[in-house]
């Protein structure tokens, strides 16, 4: 079983990710490949332990992958791809870097950060992908969600995400079963791919 550090995900080899979260992953990877050229250069915010930027490195992109946690920095290794970037650190930090990319992957990041992050981060590329919870299917509680900040409906990320537009959108209904991204915006998980209008 994994183990998580806040609410990151920890895991020494694939097996030990929970697959709803490996399928948020596989979709973005997915959607990327319909969208981008191999090699392109994909930025994978708050990676934790890395499984997420190996798989979008397994199907051709490069990737930078930016984490804070000490606990997701020893974990990388267990991860280590030649085509994935690790720096322990705040993506928010490389501002005076200024660097873009060809997309940015977000997944179960925004819930956790301030909304001024996903303003940030998409000044960074033109393309963009992320999953939250879904409010109106599992409703925010701070005692149930300590990690969390805010949990959002389908009109939430729209709002969040002015100035960009939401071209797809997919869905998990479970955790362990029924876990796959699917097309749809009523499961406990919402994802959606951002073009910047």
């Amino acid at each position: 079983m994994p183990s998580t550090s806040g609410e990151r995900i920890i895991g020494k080899v694939m097996a030990d990710i929970p697959p709803n979260h490996v399928s948020r992953y596989e979709w973005a990877a997915r959607e990327l490949v319909k969208r981008l050229e191999p090699g392109s250069l994909v930025l994978d915010a708050a990676c934790g332990c890395g499984y997420g930027s190996f798989i979008l490195a397994n199907v051709g992109f490069r990737v930078e992958c930016f984490d804070l946690s000490a606990e997701a920095e020893l974990y990388q290794q267990n991860f280590h791809h030649e085509r994935v970037k690790f720096r322990r650190d705040s993506v928010l930090n490389i501002w005076g870097d200024y660097r873009t990319y060809d997309a940015v992957v977000s997944i179960e990041t925004i819930e956790h950060v301030d909304e001024k992050w996903i303003k940030d981060i998409g000044r960074m590329t033109d393309v963009m992908i992320g999953t939250v919870p879904n409010q109106d299917v599992v409703p925010f509680d701070a005692e149930n969600y300590p990690w969390h900040l805010k949990h959002y409906t389908k009109a939430e990320v729209i709002e969040l995400m002015e100035g960009w537009w939401c071209s797809d959108w997919a869905t998990q209904y479970a955790k362990w079963e029924d876990y796959e991204m699917v097309p749809g915006d009523d499961g406990m998980t919402l994802g959606w791919v951002g073009h910047k209008s």
